[in-house]
């Protein structure tokens, strides 16, 4: 069948622009010296480029010598009455692909985001080429004819694939069936912190696309996503890749294999990542479709607790050339992105009534699932592995928590010290995780409340947030003096008093009655 270009109209190669940013370059009618201007307009951010054009064919007889056809196209005529999309997609890859010969180059070149430059081009068919100074995005060349001195339209657009890739937090410990879709995925709320506790499961999303390369490409370097945690544990039997919206459930060695050794998936402190590499028909059936990835992660012993977070960090890595997806010089381009998770510290100071430290005064902590809670942060359901007794630590007698989740915790006094009043009931301690002003994004401080379940112990309770503590207050109660002190001493004379005075009132008493008798 036939095939040509449309005369009503620019032919363009197309492409889906995913979270990108689109290249106006356009040729219009300088109608002053009848030159024609080529200009571009937000090719890039922060990079500069070049523009050319060349001439490849004219109107009436076809390519010029020096430009060839694709493959198992016999000649021009081929497309000389009807055209599709992919025939130009295929035949401007073609041509782009191919060094240009002298004479050709029709503009002059020019650098810098949304420049111009006039020239004069007659009748035919030009290839227009973008060229990014930094590659930092895939560029699609483009045909444009030129019809009785003019473009059949004033101006056309040059597709630019930029990257970008999102990295978020969806869930803390959600007991509820992740989503199957990604569209289900992207209607939940998403952030870049969270506040989670030691063994708590945080979900994550990494939303992205594919590159798209050429028809032409038919080998390309592999992209792949890399996932890196730390302090975290990702766990890969939970990972699930959706393409252009829809889960790959089955074949899914057909699309994409995932890597999970901590060496080569960039795990951290203890933690392992993993490390997605799409395949060669993934790029081909969806290059330029979004990429969604999700996946639990699990907080680690030794996370960090406060202000220093644990990132998680992904990144996808990919070819920037267009036309080969393979041989650019910047094989590695890559694109990144972050969440972070914070955990909270706690500690439950004892004192006396006089704010002096109380030592070896046992405590136990509950969280909101009634289990009790480990200094590490971990939860057991066996008391006697979760009771701990205040110790001298920095002028403090505390139990010093870390890797803490915001929200409430019940405190129990189960053993006092002798001769001061112990707590009668329970303490809900509850701590709330702050956030920037203006971002609104967790920032790993904290505030601490306490309140007593009985008001008898509400004068007994405090907190002190600024070193993070819940602050418990014991009065001594009434009780014998201690031997040797100033009130043995009182006792004993007074005791001696009471005896020499009976005594003497004795001696009294049988005189009187010696005298009677």
């Amino acid at each position: 069948m036939k095939k040509s270009f449309k005369r009503a109209g620019i032919a363009v190669l197309s492409m889906s622009m995913l979270l990108s940013m689109g290249a106006m370059t356009a040729i219009t009618t300088n109608a002053a010296d009848e030159n024609y201007t080529v200009h571009a307009s937000g090719v890039l951010t922060s990079s500069n480029a070049t523009y050319k054009v060349y001439k490849v064919a004219d109107n009436v007889t076809g390519l010029i010598p020096g430009w060839s056809l694709p493959e198992g196209v016999s000649g021009w005529s081929d497309y000389s009455s009807s055209s599709t999309a992919a025939d130009m997609k295929l035949l401007a890859a073609t041509l782009a692909g191919q060094t240009p010969p002298d004479g050709t180059l029709v503009s002059a070149t020019s650098s810098g985001v949304n420049l111009e430059t006039k020239v004069k081009l007659d009748d035919g068919y030009y290839l227009v080429i973008v060229t990014p100074s930094s590659v930092d995005c895939l560029v699609e060349p483009m045909l444009v004819q030129v019809k009785d001195g003019v473009p059949t339209e004033a101006g056309s657009t040059a597709k630019v694939q930029s990257l970008t890739l999102t990295k978020a937090i969806t869930d803390v410990d959600d007991d509820t069936d992740k989503a199957t879709t990604a569209s289900t995925n992207a209607s939940k709320t998403k952030d870049s912190t969270a506040v989670a506790g030691v063994g708590n499961t945080v979900s994550y999303t990494i939303d992205t696309s594919m590159p798209k390369y050429a028809p032409t490409a038919t080998v390309v370097t592999p992209p792949y996503i890399q996932d890196t945690p730390t302090n975290l544990d990702d766990n890969n039997t939970t990972i699930k890749v959706f393409l252009d919206g829809t889960e790959v459930a089955t074949n899914k060695d057909d699309y994409y294999s995932v890597n999970v050794d901590s060496a080569t998936a960039g795990a951290t402190d203890g933690g392992y990542g993993f490390k997605i590499t799409f395949t060669q028909k993934a790029v081909s059936e969806y290059g330029g479709k979004s990429i969604q990835v999700t996946y639990d992660a699990v907080v680690l012993e030794n996370a960090n607790v406060g202000t220093t977070g644990n990132p998680n960090t992904a990144k996808i890595v990919y070819n920037s050339n267009y036309l080969t997806g393979n041989t650019h010089a910047d094989d590695g381009k890559e694109v990144d992105d972050e969440a972070e998770v914070y955990t909270a510290p706690l500690k439950i100071v004892k004192k006396d009534g006089n704010g002096n430290t109380l030592k070896d005064v046992q405590f136990t902590l509950k969280n909101s699932e009634d289990k009790y809670v480990k200094t590490d942060g971990t939860t057991t359901t066996n008391i006697s592995e979760a009771t701990y007794t205040t110790t001298e630590n920095n002028a403090y007698a505390d139990i010093e928590y870390s890797g803490l989740k915001d929200g409430n915790y019940t405190l129990t006094e189960v053993q006092g010290v002798a001769n001061y009043r112990p707590l009668t009931s329970t303490v809900t301690v509850t701590i709330t995780a702050g956030k920037d002003s203006g971002s609104n994004l967790y920032n790993g401080t904290y505030t601490y409340k306490a309140a007593a379940a009985d008001s008898s112990d509400s004068s007994y309770v405090s907190d002190d947030t600024a070193n993070n503590a819940i602050i418990i207050n014991n009065a001594p109660i009434n009780s014998l003096p201690g031997t040797g002190g100033m009130g043995t001493v009182l006792f004993t004379v007074g005791g001696a008093a009471v005896v020499l005075l009976a005594g003497a009132l004795f001696v009294v008493y049988m005189k009187k009655r010696k005298i009677k008798e």
